[in-house]
């Protein structure tokens, strides 16, 4: 059971926003692609989401 999951059982609506350090792989994270999983695929309803802080890449 997730949390999103959870609330959702109570009439909630879910979003996830800010930095997600979930599912990030091996360090082969292809930057140009959907993070999978996500915050959508684990249960949140919506998301805003970066994957890392500025020191990290992608730099523009």
């Amino acid at each position: 059971m997730t949390l999103p999951s959870l609330l959702k059982q109570s009439g909630y609506g879910t979003a996830a926003i800010g930095k997600w350090h979930l599912g990030l792989g091996n360090g082969n994270l292809d930057w140009n692609t959907k993070i999978r999983p996500g915050p959508t695929e684990i249960g949140f309803d919506e998301s805003f989401i970066i994957p890392a802080t500025r020191d990290r890449v992608p730099r523009a």
